[in-house]
Formats: C-alpha cells, structure tokens, sequence
C-alpha cells in the first residue's frame, strides 16, 4: 500500500510562522541600511550644498569648481578642481566635500561657452605723414579669449598722399560669430602746410614730433628736405657729444696711419644761404639742389653733421673713406647719403659727408653689414621739397 504524500499546503507551526517574520524584519532592515547608507553618500551631499544656477564658463577664463557652489550647510570644500576652459564644450568638475568629518565627493558638469567678441586695440586718431605709405591693419590689434587671432578687416578710404582727415573702420569675428568693430580717424599731415607743434607716426611706426619748430623721430633730430630747421636754431659749433666722439674715432684711425680732418662742421642758417646761393648761380637751382640744402634744411645746421676730409666723390676709394664707411658706425657717426639712396634721401651719394647720430647699437643697423640704410629708410620718412610734393 502507497505511503501518503505531505500536505505542502498544511498549516505551519507558530515558531514556523515566528522565524519567517524574523527573517523578513531583517531583510528589510538591511535593505533600510542600504538604502540609508546610499542615500547619504549619493544624495547626501547634495541636499548639503547648492550650485549656482548658470553653470557655464566663459572661454580663456580661470574658473574653479568652488565658483559654482552657491551654499554650503555645515561642511568645507576640502578638494577643489580647476575648469578646463581651453576649448568649448561639457567639462567634469569634482568637488570633495568635508561634512561631520566625513570626505563626500560630488561631481558636476560645467558648459564652456564664447559669448565675448573680440578686443580690437587702435588709437582714436593717428597722424600720417603726408606721402607715407599706410597700412591701417598694422595700426590695430585684435585679441580673443579663445586664443584665436581673428582677421582685422579695414574699411573706408583714404589718400596718404592727399593732406586731411579720413575714417578707418577696423572689424573682427571670432569662430563662435563675435563680432567687434573699432573706429580711428587718420590725419594726413603736411609739416610744411601745418603750424605749430605736432606729432605723428611714420610709415614705419617710429614716433615723431615737430615743437618749436625741431623734429625729433625717436628722439633723434631729423633735418632733411621735408623737416627743416628754424633761422635761429644752432650753437654755432658742432655740439660736444659730437666732437668727444669724433676725436675717438680719428685716434682710432690714426692708429692705422689713416688722418681724418674736418673740412666743413657746423652752418648756420644764412651761412647755408649764402653756400647754397652760390651753387644755384654756377648750376642752376634743379642742380644745386641735388647735392646742397637749402637754408633751413642742412644736417650741418644741427651741429651733428661734418665733412672729413675732401668734398669730393673720389673720397670713397681712399684709404680714410673706405675706412670711415667700414668703421664709423663703431662711434655713433653714420654715412648720411650713401650709394643708390639719390632717390630716397633727395641727394647724390656723399663719401664725405657723416652724421652723429649716438646711439651705436643703432648706427650698427644702419650700416647693414656695409649695405648702408639711410635714415628716411629706418624711419618711413619722405625727403622732398614742398613744391615738389605738389607736382
């Protein structure tokens, strides 16, 4: 006879029933636990603290994590983090945080943005000499907080070799599409049609201004074609800076059995007047004015100025010229008009003649490895007369 089958469906004991309740009382509190323990240390920390709302950062900026924490209750940042704003987009950030003596960390997101245009610099007026070449780009500089370097777009007309006043409209964009513009009014000046005191910028870059009368560029005095000098401007000799430095140099040719001599230092006004007076009775004033200055016009009057030893153009194949032309440079003194300069300084070359300019390590530039540059060279300046600036 077949056994009986336990009833699966009897009823269970009352200690049965007491262990199972046990069992799920505990199964809860562990899953309390659990869920205590996650809570605190996940969301814990954020019902702790609060972000500022705007969680963007500009581009280029320095930006901390802490920057965005909007309150904290009770607790410190222990561990802040710097924002990576180099380049646009979504960047982690982690903050630690010290609450109760406990480290909680909590991570959030920062949105790199670009929403400033970029920075032209450009001076509000600018003074051009009149004849000057221009390059209003150069005028200008553009900066971003990208890093970028967005073009400098120019806008407007203007005539450098036409005296007056012209509006330049400088514009950039950067890729995010900032745009910015910058406005500067160029003056086109003509020294001989202005009077007064000036100042103004070559086409170099190089900073002049005219007071009294006397033109310095850089600081140095410039007497050419288009700067002269007035009637009573001179200390009848040359100046001593220019003597010491001329002794300095004879002596150091006479150590080669070389002799230097002054022919022709300082002019005045009427002296050069009279000089020049005469070359245009004997050649005619084109001529003259090739290779003499008119009164107001000559280096000579400055007092930096000499001829050594001949007046004559053979000068640059002696011994003492050939020397000079190598080694003045070495005691601030420069070759005023060198060979294939006709065009640019106004007059024919002269191996004799020599300016002090004192500044060495720029008399050094200007002599170019023996390739002399002349002044109106370096400096973006014109020599010309005023009438034939006309023609």
């Amino acid at each position: 006879m077949a056994k009986h089958s336990k009833n699966l469906f009897a009823r269970k004991s009352r200690a049965q029933q007491i262990r199972e309740l046990v069992v799920v009382i505990l199964l809860l509190l562990a899953i309390a636990i659990v869920c205590l323990f996650l809570y605190f240390n996940l969301f814990g920390t954020a019902k702790r603290y609060t972000l500022v709302e705007d969680l963007t950062a500009e581009i280029g900026s320095e930006v901390k994590g802490s920057d965005f924490v909007a309150s904290i209750d009770g607790g410190t940042i222990t561990q802040d983090c710097d924002v990576d704003t180099s380049t646009l987009g979504k960047k982690r950030c982690e903050l630690t945080f010290d609450f109760d003596g406990k480290e909680r960390s909590y991570g959030f997101d920062v949105e790199v943005v670009d929403t400033e245009a970029p920075v032209i610099k450009a001076g509000d007026d600018l003074n051009l000499l009149i004849g000057s070449s221009f390059d209003p780009a150069k005028q200008a500089g553009v900066k971003d907080n990208s890093g970028e370097k967005p073009e400098i777009t120019v806008t407007g007309d203007y005539d450098t070799n036409k005296a007056g006043s012209y509006e330049i409209t400088f514009s950039a964009q950067d890729s995010a599409g900032n745009k910015a513009e910058s406005s500067m009014t160029l003056h086109v000046i003509d020294p001989a049609a202005t009077d007064g005191d000036i100042t103004f910028v070559t086409a170099t870059g190089a900073k002049g201004e005219r007071v009294d009368g006397i033109t310095t560029i850089d600081g140095l005095i410039i007497a050419n074609k288009t700067f002269g000098l007035p009637e009573y401007y001179g200390s009848e000799d040359l100046t001593g800076d220019t003597y010491e430095a001329y002794y300095e140099m004879a002596s150091a040719a006479a150590e080669e059995n070389l002799w230097l001599d002054i022919v022709s230092g300082y002019r005045s006004y009427w002296t050069q007047a009279e000089l020049y007076e005469g070359y245009a009775a004997s050649y005619g004033y084109d001529e003259a004015d090739t290779f003499s200055a008119r009164p107001g016009f000559s280096e000579h009057q400055t007092g930096y100025a000499m001829d050594l030893n001949q007046v004559d153009e053979s000068f640059a194949d002696t011994p003492e010229g050939i020397w000079l032309a190598e080694n003045c440079w070495r005691y601030g003194f420069i070759l005023r008009y060198p060979e294939g300069k006709q065009d640019i300084t106004g007059y024919i070359p002269e191996a004799w003649h020599f300016r002090y300019i004192g500044d060495v390590e720029l008399a050094e530039k200007l002599y170019n490895g023996g390739d002399w540059i002349c002044l109106e060279e370096y400096f973006g300046i014109p020599s010309a007369y005023a009438e034939d600036t006309e023609e």
